[in-house]
Parts: structure tokens; C-alpha cells; sequence
């Protein structure tokens, strides 16, 4: 099956959102949705006979808002796009700081969408449009350095990740196998960090150690970093899979 047991509820709230699309013939515009949110969106859409748009502002884009539509449209997403001003001199802003803070405010993950940073340390960040007052109003400052939140239209800058890229031959595509590859674990190591629940797919929380990795996942392991799955290859002689790896630095 695509989706887990504990899966099952988001699978049935986003059945509803299809069927209220078809059959009452609406649009439908969710909250910002996690990389496996958007998987399991696009499965239970599948080839039906309704539309589905997700937003973006950049191929990094991990979380993202839907639309699902009875008919052809020019989505509006509602999303607002702020750059951050600050003082560069006096502080050093990263994507786990300004998260910590924003979520300091009481705003739900789910109305917060991608904090990108480009090479130039410029900060941009999506917000639901309903919220963008709110943070406007809340957020002005960061350890007692003044900041300042500006409508964008677009992104500016280079916002290619720093991957360290390199290739693997692993025994089997097995995410406890490869986060101990990755990160220099033992195997034990390992599977005691993905049962403590340290271990994100795409996002979501992942407890089964035996799962199967695929090309593009984003997988994170608290205290230890990110990775990108960026290709998988053909077979060694000794009968090992090579899978290239990207790690975020």
C-alpha cells in the first residue's frame, strides 16, 4: 500500500477535499503541505476528473499549498512573499533560527511555508497570505536586532543548496542502511535513532527502518544534518547498489 495506517486519516480528509471539488463542484486551496502531505495528495488525486496546482516560488521548495479545482485555472495560492531586512554586521540568521522564532509566535507550521536564504545571505520567506499582518506585527526583531518584513514579488539571488555530493555502494536501498552510510554510523546507531523517531522522509516522520529510499528524497536526522538522494545506480561486481548522496552543508 502507498500509505501507512497512520496515514489513513490525511488520506481520507483528502479524499473529501476531491470529492467536494467533483461533486459540488468547488475549489479547494489547503495549507501548506510537507513533501509526503504532497505525495499523498497527488496519489489520491491520481487521473481523476479534477485539477490539482501546487505552488512554488523555487525548485528547492519543500512545503508548498495546493489547489484542487473542478476545472482549468489560473491558481491563486495566496501566498506572501517577504524578504527580511536586517543588519547583516550584527547578526548571523540561519533557517533554524528564524523557524524557532517564528514558531515562538504561535503560528502553525501549516500556514508557514519555505525559509530560503540565498548565497548572499538574503532571507526570504512564505507565509500564508491570512497570516502576513500577524508577522508583520510580531516579528521585529531577533536577539534585540532589529529586522524588517517587506512584500516581494520574486526571488532574487542564488539559492542553489551546498551539497557535498557523493557516490555509495550500499548492500540494500534501506534507510537505516543509508543514514548510517551517510552520517558514519554504526548499524545499532542507527536503528536506535529512526525507533526514537529522529528519522524524516521527505518531511514526515519515519519509524520503519526497513523502508526503501528513492531518488529525490529528502531525508533529516535530528542532530546529525540532510541529505538528498540524488540518483541511484546500477550494481557493483559484489552485487552493491551505488547511490549517490548529496549532504546539506
Amino acid at each position: 500500500m502507498f500509505y501507512n495506517q497512520d496515514e489513513e486519516a490525511l488520506v481520507r480528509k483528502f479524499n473529501s477535499y476531491k470529492d467536494n471539488a467533483s461533486r459540488n463542484y468547488k475549489t479547494i486551496l489547503t495549507k501548506f503541505l510537507s513533501l509526503r502531505e504532497q505525495e499523498l495528495l497527488s496519489f489520491v488525486i491520481g487521473k481523476g476528473d479534477v485539477y490539482l496546482y501546487f505552488s512554488s516560488f523555487s525548485i528547492e521548495d519543500e512545503y508548498k499549498r495546493a489547489v484542487i479545482s473542478p476545472f482549468e485555472i489560473e491558481p491563486d495560492f495566496k501566498i506572501s512573499l517577504l524578504k527580511l531586512n536586517y543588519n547583516k554586521k550584527f547578526i548571523t540568521l540561519d533557517h533554524r533560527h528564524l523557524l524557532g522564532n517564528i514558531m515562538g509566535l504561535q503560528i502553525e507550521r501549516n500556514m508557514l511555508g519555505n525559509i530560503l536564504i540565498n548565497k548572499d545571505n538574503d532571507i526570504y520567506i512564505e507565509i500564508a497570505s491570512e497570516m502576513e499582518e500577524f508577522l508583520k506585527e510580531n516579528l521585529r526583531s531577533i536577539d534585540h536586532t532589529p529586522i524588517e518584513l517587506i512584500n516581494v514579488d520574486k526571488l532574487e539571488g542564488d539559492f542553489s543548496p551546498n551539497l557535498e555530493i557523493k557516490k555509495h555502494y550500499c548492500a540494500s536501498l534501506r534507510v537505516d542502511l543509508i543514514i548510517a552510510e551517510s552520517f558514519n554510523l554504526s548499524r545499532k546507531e542507527s536503528l536506535d535513532k529512526i525507533m526514537e523517531g529522529n528519522l524524516k522522509i521527505n518531511s514526515a516522520v519515519e519509524l520503519n527502518p526497513c523502508k526503501n529510499i528513492k531518488e529525490n528524497d529528502t531525508i533529516s536526522l535530528r542532530g546529525k544534518g540532510r541529505i538528498k538522494i540524488i540518483s541511484i545506480g546500477g550494481l557493483s561486481k559484489s552485487g552493491k547498489t551505488m547511490v549517490e548522496i548529496g549532504k546539506y552543508m
